[in-house]
């Protein structure tokens, strides 16, 4: 069967905006005449027949929900201000975002609170970001689901994707990049240490196979995989005890924004010449370790992209285009202080 023809085709074609295309083809201002006959005259070509549903929905306003954590907010703002774009690209579609805050990705309940309040002012889609569920916040997202109401899990999967689509980090391929990188650099007869965030979030599950599959086994030993809750006197404390127990530690990889605390330790003990430090994320507080030498790299998971891409990935589900069980994963890049300037306009 011959894939239908969309608008987001149209707009990959002419290397312009889908929010361009619709305001063409539908005859709003703020297009030249000239854009306006070549959107047209593209459609054509490529055999573009109007969406009656996505239509329908233009006409009416779209609400969104959209659950997002406060913390950390070394995190948290970006993906934020991710989301806020992705609305504003849709703002021509009639699309309204309506925003719920919990403390942290370990607040289940004020999640459940938020997506039953959700439910009430009848949103066509949420977005979520999954926290350490147990069947009550399980089941209430498979009953909003059966109810017709579309949900979109961002930052990672919803435990087995039940009906959701998913845009979030390739964190394997994270965790691969850490290992692979203090594998190139480091010694041989190394040793290295692991932080990360909690066990039982798969995300961070990720980032530690993955580093556990690409460091070079025979050439360096992980002394242990160690979890900081992405607590910062936590992440403090557990490396001031890596570093008496194992003074000759030479590197340690920070699956989360904790990374700050591990580099001040370091630093305050005068190691930071003498262990490498990978850690995740762009934030200011972190730049200032990449430039004073304490971390030697970071890895990029670029928060803003994953929260726009999560309000297209609803928009294209709520307008008929498929995306339950579709995952959207970034590509993570390897920050150091000699590329640091091309990521200036991120953080």
């Amino acid at each position: 069967m011959k894939k239908r023809v969309t608008i987001h085709d149209i707009a990959s074609e002419l290397n312009i905006s889908t929010t361009t295309v619709n305001k063409a083809l539908s005859g709003k201002p703020k297009v030249s005449e000239k854009m306006r006959s070549l959107v047209v005259e593209t459609a054509a070509s490529m055999g573009y027949l109007p969406n009656k549903s996505a239509q329908a929905l233009a006409r009416r306003e779209l609400k969104i929900g959209v659950i997002v954590s406060k913390t950390p907010e070394e995190y948290s703002k970006y993906i934020l201000q991710g989301f806020e774009k992705g609305f504003e690209d849709f703002r021509d579609f009639n699309v309204r975002g309506i925003f719920k805050t919990i403390d942290n990705l370990t607040s289940t309940e004020q999640s459940i609170k938020a997506i039953r309040e959700l439910r009430t002012l009848e949103v066509d889609g949420i977005i979520i970001q999954p926290v350490m569920g147990y069947k009550e916040y399980v089941e209430l997202i498979e009953k909003t689901i059966k109810s017709g109401i579309h949900v979109v899990a961002s930052i990672s999967k919803l435990y087995d994707n039940i009906g959701t689509g998913c845009v979030r980090i390739n964190s394997k391929v994270v965790g691969q990049m850490a290992g692979e990188f203090m594998s190139l650099v480091l010694p041989r007869e190394s040793k290295v240490a692991v932080f990360t965030s909690n066990h039982e979030m798969q995300i961070h599950r990720e980032y530690v196979e993955g580093f556990k599959k690409f460091i070079n086994k025979e050439k360096i030993d992980i002394v242990g995989v160690f979890e900081t809750k992405d607590i910062e006197y936590v992440a403090y404390n557990l490396t001031e005890e890596i570093l008496k127990k194992y003074p000759d530690i030479n590197g340690i990889y920070v699956t989360s924004y904790v990374s700050v605390p591990v580099c001040k330790c370091i630093r305050e003990h005068n190691r930071h010449n003498d262990i490498m430090v990978i850690g995740q994320d762009l934030f200011p507080a972190l730049v200032e370790n990449l430039i004073n030498k304490s971390l030697t790299a970071t890895i990029f998971q670029d928060q803003f992209l994953q929260g726009r891409k999560a309000v297209e990935m609803m928009f294209n589900s709520l307008t008929g285009k498929k995306v339950n069980g579709d995952e959207y994963l970034v590509i993570p890049k390897l920050v150091m202080e000699s590329n640091l300037s091309c990521y200036k306009d991120q953080y």
